[in-house]
């Protein structure tokens, strides 16, 4: 499966310019009411990730505040403290998925590293839902020392399960495929 199967193109995606100002940045992410967006600079190249956490730490570390000030700050002078890593376009999908476990979208770049879109974790998740015949299945609350991400037959569950437990789970085994992306 290619990853622009997944791709929301740039033309659909809320982002900021790095030249944008703080009140430009949280207008648009009020209007849309996203609280990360990308950020993109002059040539379309990604900068990072702007989250409302970062504008609150910024605020905070001033010394006073207000809206000429938030007029002002250029988003690019913003400290991040965390960016969504983006993945180049010919990426396999074991990356994507990998990727999406951690953060809501991944930003998506093309030969160049310019900017092309986002795939969501949603729109992966909802995907493997539609074509699954008998459900989506989380897993959760295991002690287990990995993240698990992986699409699996009900009998490879049924298999790991036992793995785990020493005894296969209580539903019917079949082929189709479910999906589970676990974190710890």
């Amino acid at each position: 499966m290619n990853i622009l199967f997944f791709l929301k193109p740039k033309k659909e995606v809320v982002y900021i310019n790095s030249n944008a100002t703080i009140r430009q940045a949280l207008e648009k992410m009020e209007r849309y009411r996203y609280t990360t967006v990308p950020i993109l600079n002059d040539d379309g190249e990604y900068v990072g990730t702007l989250s409302e956490g970062d504008i609150l730490w910024e605020i905070k570390n001033r010394n006073s505040f207000d809206l000429k000030t938030a007029e002002s700050i250029k988003i690019g002078s913003i400290r991040r403290h965390r960016d969504n890593l983006p993945i180049n376009i010919n990426a396999d999908m074991n990356d994507l998925i990998i990727k999406a476990t951690a953060e809501n979208f991944v930003p998506v770049l093309d030969d160049r590293n310019k900017f092309i879109g986002i795939v969501t974790r949603t729109d992966i998740i909802k995907y493997f839902f539609e074509r699954n015949n008998t459900g989506l299945f989380f897993l959760h609350n295991f002690d287990l020392p990995f993240l698990l991400c992986h699409v699996m037959t009900q009998m490879e569950l049924k298999k790991f399960m036992t793995y785990l437990y020493g005894i296969p789970p209580s539903h019917k085994a079949s082929n189709y495929p479910s999906v589970f992306i676990w974190k710890k």
